[in-house]
């Protein structure tokens, strides 16, 4: 005949048999849980408690897929020529309305014009075009602001190396998929050039 010791033994073995997961405690019924030494006031705290953690990890999920803000410190921007303002309002417009094709174009459309406005404001814009009088691209204008020193050569790096992803790729290739979560990052450098180039307090 079994013992105490094995009636013990096997309510031991059964609670660690019992694999709870609370994605389908909506699942289990108590009758089922009874078998696990669970009463039915236990299976109604544990139903209420998975409840409560529901809750509690939508409002993290929530809070992880809110999307990012492009900021734009306010001094940098009012120091700013006019039509780039316009062109970084626009960027934002789309953001928010989940257009980033649109906020990549604008981002290299306000990049471009940053650096041309730039040149010119200098009275260099002659050597943003080729012997032929044809514009360079931007990652040839890209190199040629740092070489004047109003892009420093890390950040030129960083805008060459993207230059192809929010501008050519994304405007020639109908398969290139742009996400509003990538948009930030280049914001970021859009703001990091047009702050070294025009802001007043380098």
């Amino acid at each position: 005949m079994p013992s105490e010791n094995d009636d013990e033994k096997n309510k031991q073995k059964k609670h660690s048999d019992f694999k709870f997961n609370f994605a389908t405690l909506e699942e289990v019924n108590y009758s089922a849980l009874s078998e696990y030494f669970v009463s039915k006031v236990e299976y109604e705290e544990l139903k209420l408690k998975f409840g409560e953690l529901e809750k509690g990890l939508k409002k993290v999920k929530s809070k992880q897929t809110t999307s990012e803000k492009l900021i734009f410190p306010k001094k940098v921007f009012d120091e700013l020529p006019n039509p780039i303002k316009k062109v970084i309002d626009g960027i934002k417009l789309n953001y928010e309305h989940n257009y980033p094709d649109f906020c990549c174009w604008g981002i290299r459309k306000a990049l471009t014009i940053g650096i041309d406005i730039k040149f010119k404001k200098e009275g260099k814009e002659n050597m943003l075009f080729d012997d032929s009088g044809e514009p360079y691209g931007l990652p040839k204008k890209i190199e040629l602001a740092k070489q004047k020193k109003y892009l420093n050569s890390n950040l030129a790096n960083q805008l060459r190396k993207e230059a192809k992803v929010f501008g050519d790729i994304a405007s020639h290739d109908y398969m290139t998929k742009l996400h509003k979560e990538d948009v930030p990052s280049n914001f970021r450098l859009l703001r990091l050039a047009l702050g070294r180039m025009y802001s007043k307090e380098k």
